[in-house]
């Protein structure tokens, strides 16, 4: 079934003397959806700078101040959703827009201003209740309210401020506790700029009261324009060296010669301070502080700023149900925790990701970093829209990209925080573990079922209950005996092993990793100097390692080569590295004094959540210290210091690249490692929302990434898990995992259908696995951002991909469509403009050449939809049980003809598993082309000794309209067949035997 766009258009007149005139165009309508969406079109006449017309059998009106639909026809299933207005003068560009006298907190306002046209989109306004008015706001209080930071200990049981709790200089209007107005609180210019080497310094003084009676008195704002495209905001106290992140970002600066962006900021000594950066070409403002004066206490930070459009995505680490996120003013807090994701709880995850990217009006793009690692807190409001910052440390760094296109946005980002790691070959195979293994013969018996029937692995797991009483860089000698051996006889087999290592190190009795832990003077310290002791699974005490002091790291990578010497582990897995602690602050375990830190004057929703209300539950003291510095400011960090020495260790015990992967990050671990989702529910909200996780974090760069397959707590279902395997074959990192005390759920325990179709999408994976490769490389290297790519993110000037979330792209040409609901039979799939091939048959599905459409299609229980995109060449390989094994087989070519006949790929190989081959040029990188019927191979890296062997031995064309070659010239085995399958359109050239490590072209010659 087929939902296009209509073709026709109702074109009305206007009034004669106006000569102009209303065109109302029906809009894209999704399947099953209750309303048709249309847009209306006009210009205002330019004399008076009015509009009126029939409307749908009633009477439209707009000018510089409203639209107005009276006497209206009533409509059902109807919606008004666009409206433009040419013609419109750009100062009166509104700010918001009333509906019937009340706050419209929907709707995204962007003026175009080389049209000179007013775009208002997202209205959603029914035209089947009566008539209505839509004012345009300019200048309205409540879309420039600021939500007072009132301590979470001053609010009621639902978070909320009451009147009572509002105390100046907060101020109490409308049942609303907001800040004062800019010109009664915040800052003011106190002196003239002063030029910096890459820009200029504003000194500012205080104005107004303090809301906690710490505030700095004098701050700087400095402006620091690296690039054309990238742009940093600091405030600071220039005269406290207050704690910043200690992580290095790569701050390349270029000459200026054509920034896309303007910044304003104003001058005069006493003027309340704001900054405004806008884009040159579009005049739209990115970020603008003028919303309320800035907070800078010693412990609270707070910084609103206006954004141009509600297309707002990442921020993180959180579960939420929408990728584009909900403008609904609510609270989100940003501190790394052991908090299991929730779809009902509005709480903060493992990871910290202070970066998000607004898709503006027009489809240009910007993000925003917070390089701030205190516990912080985002309010995205709902009438502005903006977004309110709030942290408890530190100072306000924000970097700002300005794209333009999303996926630049995310390599500016990249190029900042560091290109993500380019993970082992083997480590793109599916990968079985389970936490509840608990004896040898039972994790035996899950591998020979997953074998038995055929479905290819490459990785296994060990979890906590294979080590000895839960200890680091153990096994069971019981219930694992012989399981060193039996590692080693699955590595025969090419399959790897991974096991989990925590940072929690118990203080037993004859357990060495502690005593030399101790006499490295390796762990973290409480206030007064004494090692911290926690309790996490061991049944000891713990301590946790302070990652940060050097002598720290060589114990780590110590002990993980002696462990090396027992287990031959090919990556490691590291959990519970927020730092998690059991029972903190309870009677007889780890109890952190009432402090400043544990207790900041303003508690943040990051403690408030939580049943002790403090800012250690669930973790250590904040009092505790790290190499000089406070779990206060570090205590996001933890991840992140924890994966480097981990990283190389690794690498020094292995000899080889391997794999190391994460449940707590901070920005820039993607260029040291994975992560995977933490402890997921096996349900179906929660598989929907794992496309979303996928999503955030290549926008965080860390592109190796997936949930756990079939879900960790409870019990699966097996037709939740035949579809989460379904999707899973399409995650980066592929791996099915569940939780002690949960039923096995390994493919085969249904070997009929879990089993079945998930053999099925994985041997699909195993076949695409040399594209997957190559876009991790793509990535590593900066020529990509994402390897899982939002829709929003190839086609942001299509508003129907802005806020899709249940399909995703891998790299800009291979769509994953999945059916994610219970008995979902059919799935509505929206192609965006372009050609798009089934990938499982070759036929065209869609050929759209104007605009984009949605399609319903067949999704029985053991399929997903896939489609290549026309202008792709994707490579692929031979299938076999482990990609070891398949690395050595035959590659292929599936072209995908364009409207133009043209089509273009890449193709990147190394030997999979050594360290650093980028770098050092041991990689094969080759770029393929077709057009005008020739095929053409450049080499642009050679690497004779890898690729000498290695052939491409089937090319599949798409979209030949019919036209077969009757042969072949160049450099191919006199020997190849020609297939034509007509049904669809499909050509199969076999036996080509087309060695890898020449530049190549072939010409197809027809008839």
């Amino acid at each position: 079934m087929l939902i296009r766009r209509s073709s026709i258009c109702v074109l009305l007149l206007c009034l004669a003397a106006l000569g102009c005139a209303v065109k109302i165009q029906p809009l894209t309508q999704k399947a099953g959806s209750s309303a048709q969406k249309i847009k209306v079109s006009t210009s205002l006449a330019t004399d008076s700078r009015r509009i009126s017309a029939p409307f749908l059998g009633g009477h439209i009106s707009a000018d510089i101040d409203k639209f107005t639909v009276s006497r209206l026809h009533l409509r059902e299933k109807l919606e008004l959703d666009q409206i433009i207005l040419c013609n419109f003068p750009s100062t009166f560009t509104p700010v918001a827009l009333n509906f019937n006298g009340n706050l419209l907190r929907r709707g995204t306002i962007y003026f175009n201003r080389k049209d000179q046209c007013l775009e208002i989109s997202d209205l959603q306004i029914p035209l089947d209740t009566s008539d209505f008015e839509l004012a345009f706001v300019r200048d309205l209080k409540a879309a420039s309210s600021v939500e007072c930071p009132v301590s979470y200990l001053n609010r009621n049981d639902a978070g909320q401020i009451e009147q009572a709790a509002c105390v100046a200089p907060c101020v109490w209007e409308n049942n609303f506790c907001s800040l004062p107005s800019l010109e009664e609180y915040g800052y003011t210019v106190n002196g003239p700029q002063e030029q910096t080497e890459f820009g200029f310094r504003v000194p500012l003084a205080k104005l107004g009261s303090s809301i906690y009676g710490q505030s700095v008195q004098n701050l700087a704002v400095e402006i620091f324009q690296y690039t054309d495209q990238l742009l940093r905001v600091k405030i600071y106290d220039p005269n406290v060296d207050r704690y910043e992140v200690p992580i290095p970002l790569n701050l390349l600066s270029v000459p200026l010669s054509d920034p896309l962006y303007e910044v304003s900021v104003p001058t005069q000594v006493g003027d309340a301070f704001s900054v405004q950066i806008t884009r040159r070409s579009t005049g739209s403002v990115l970020f603008d502080t003028s919303l309320a004066g800035i907070t800078f206490e010693d412990k609270l930070l707070t910084l609103a700023s206006r954004l141009p459009s509600r297309n707002l995505y990442g921020l993180g680490e959180n579960q939420h149900s929408t990728f584009r996120r909900l403008f609904d003013d609510t609270t989100w807090p940003i501190f790394s925790r052991d908090e299991q994701p929730n779809t009902s709880k509005v709480a903060n995850l493992y990871g910290v990701h202070p970066h998000y990217v607004v898709i503006e009006g027009d489809g240009s793009a910007h993000g925003v970093l917070l390089y701030n690692s205190n516990a912080m807190e985002y309010q995205l409001q709902s009438a502005a829209p903006a977004i309110n910052w709030r942290t408890i440390g530190g100072v306000l760094d924000f970097y700002i990209m300005l794209g333009p296109h999303p996926e630049d946005v995310t390599k500016q980002y990249l190029s900042l925080v560091g290109s993500p790691f380019l993970p082992p070959y083997w480590g793109l195979g599916f990968q079985l573990s389970r936490w509840g293994y608990n004896d040898l013969d039972t994790l035996k018996a899950a591998i020979n079922r997953t074998l038995s029937c055929d479905f290819p692995l490459d990785v296994f797991y060990g979890d906590i209950d294979t080590m000895d009483q839960n200890a680091d860089f153990t096994y069971d000698p019981v219930n694992f005996a012989g399981f060193p051996e039996y590692i080693n006889e699955l590595k025969a087999l090419g399959i790897r092993y991974v096991p989990i290592v925590d940072p929690a190190i118990p203080d037993r009795e004859g357990y060495g990793p502690y005593a030399r832990g101790l006499t490295a003077d390796a762990f973290i310290k409480l206030a007064n100097g004494s090692t911290l002791m926690g309790n996490v699974w061991p049944p000891e005490p713990v301590s946790f390692p302070d990652f940060f002091k050097p002598e720290t790291q060589l114990w780590w990578a110590d002990e993980i080569m002696r462990y090396y010497e027992t287990i031959k582990f090919d990556g490691l897995w590291i959990d519970m590295n927020e730092p998690a602690n059991f029972e903190t602050n309870q009677p007889n375990f780890l109890n952190c004094e009432a402090n400043e830190w544990d207790d900041p004057p303003y508690l943040p929703k990051a403690a408030w959540i939580n049943p002790g209300k403090r800012m250690s539950d669930k973790t250590v003291c904040m009092t505790a210290t790290q190499s000089g510095y406070r779990q206060y400011d570090v205590h996001s960090l933890y991840g992140w210091s924890e994966t480097s020495p981990t990283l190389n260790a690794m690498q020094q015990a292995t000899g080889k690249r391997g794999l190391v992967f994460t449940r707590s990050s901070f920005v820039g671990s993607g260029a040291l490692g994975g992560h995977w989702t933490g402890d997921n529910i096996a349900a179906w909200d929660h598989l929907q929302s794992s496309i979303i996780g996928l999503l955030d974090f290549n926008m965080f760069g860390i592109p190796y990434v997936g949930s756990d397959i079939c879900g960790f707590s409870l019990d699966t279902e097996e037709e939740l898990c035949e579809r989460w395997q379904l999707l899973g074959a399409y995650y980066p990192f592929s791996r099915n995992h569940n939780s002690i005390g949960a039923i096995p759920q390994d493919p085969c325990i249904w070997p009929d259908t879990v089993g079945a179709s998930g053999r099925k999408a994985m041997q699909t994976r195993y076949n695409l696995v040399p594209y997957l490769y190559t876009l991790f490389y793509r990535v590593n290297t900066g020529i990509d951002g994402t390897v899982v790519r939002s829709l929003a993110w190839e086609f942001p000037a299509d508003p129907y991909t802005w806020d899709i979330n249940q399909q995703f792209l891998w790299g800009s040409s291979f769509m994953v469509s999945p059916a994610t609901s219970p008995g979902q039979l059919k799935t509505v799939v929206y192609f965006p403009k372009g050609i798009w091939y089934d990938w499982h048959l070759g036929n065209v599905e869609v050929d759209l050449s104007v605009a984009g459409t949605f399609k319903e299609l067949d999704t029985p229980h053991d399929y997903i939809p896939l489609h290549v995109r026309g202008g792709s060449i994707i490579c692929t390989q031979e299938i076999a049980s482990t990609l070891t094994e398949s690395r050595n087989y035959p590659f292929g070519l599936t072209i995908a003809i364009d409207a133009d006949g043209k089509a273009a790929g890449d193709l990147f190989w190394d030997d999979g598993d050594s360290v650093n081959t980028v770098n050092l040029g041991q990689y094969h990188y080759g770029t393929f082309s077709y057009q005008e019927d020739a095929l053409t191979q450049t080499i642009v890296n050679d690497y004779q000794a890898l690729t000498g062997p290695l052939v491409i031995n089937t090319l599949t064309i798409l979209g030949s309209k019919g036209r077969v070659p009757v042969s072949i010239e160049g450099d191919i085995n006199p020997a190849f067949s020609i297939e034509y399958i007509q049904e669809n359109d499909k050509i199969v050239i076999t036996g080509a035997a087309i060695p890898l490590n020449i530049s190549f072209r072939l010409s197809f010659i027809y008839s």
